[in-house]
């Protein structure tokens, strides 16, 4: 992870909401509540890493956990916070680098979505978030995680322009795909209206696809017992041409 994705978070965080990129937070939900209570899961206090504007952590919040949530950009966070307080409602977030993690022994489940591991872009990097989040779960606990895959890098988003927009808001968001190192790059045009003139925004950042043997080796490698890997959404084996796959690991030792 670098400065562009910690950047172009500053601009994005105001879009974020507005333009409809919560929607993942809220659609896979349902999903995280089924793969929990096909576990039994009986714990209580869960990290959400990566936690974005907070629309899982609020969720967490409300179904009865105790909830912390983190992320590297203190905007998108300022965006959690508020949502958070207009529901009356006290959630513990923090600014901190997922690669940095300090906890130990503190939570039963941790949980990193939508794209936020692609942001990785060196294996290296892979490891040590997943040894931090180790370190971070009580004996047993469980990581639950989703990635893009190199099908959705390659068919989706190479020469691709995607555009969104809201009342005041746009984003023109293109993208081109590296195959060899399996590395696409994303660059918004974020427009907003403002006192009745268009101001733009111009950020990129860059996401990386990582295959199922490389993540379930990394999870070996930090303690982890890959339980399960789906097709996002879906409780099959993931094919060569799936766009999202979910995982579902547990900490052994």
């Amino acid at each position: 992870m670098n400065n562009s994705v910690i950047n172009s978070y500053e601009v994005f965080a105001r879009f974020y909401d507005p333009l409809g990129f919560n929607l993942f937070s809220l659609l896979i939900v349902p999903y995280l509540e089924e793969n929990l209570n096909q576990l039994q899961f009986r714990g209580r206090d869960v990290l959400d890493l990566a936690c974005g504007t907070g629309s899982t952590a609020l969720w967490f919040h409300q179904a009865g956990y105790q909830v912390t949530g983190v992320d590297i950009s203190s905007h998108m966070l300022s965006q959690a916070k508020k949502k958070t307080q207009d529901e009356g409602l006290r959630i513990p977030f923090y600014q901190k680098d997922m690669r940095e993690l300090k906890y130990r022994n503190r939570f039963d489940l941790t949980v990193c979505l939508f794209d936020s591991l692609n942001h990785l872009l060196i294996y290296e990097d892979i490891l040590k978030v997943f040894h931090g989040v180790h370190k971070a779960l009580r004996p047993g606990g469980y990581f639950m995680f989703d990635l893009v895959t190199p099908y959705e890098l390659s068919s989706q988003w190479n020469d691709s322009i995607r555009k969104e927009a809201n009342g005041d808001m746009s984003l023109t968001l293109s993208s081109r795909y590296d195959k060899e190192t399996r590395t696409a790059r994303l660059t918004g045009d974020f427009v907003s209206l403002e006192k009745g003139k268009e101001t733009h925004y111009i950020q990129s950042f860059q996401e990386k696809a990582w295959t199922r043997r490389e993540i379930k080796k990394a999870l070996g490698a930090t303690g982890f017992e890959c339980l399960k890997d789906y097709r996002c959404f879906s409780f099959s084996k993931p094919t060569s041409k799936s766009y999202r796959v979910f995982y579902v690991a547990q900490k052994q030792g």
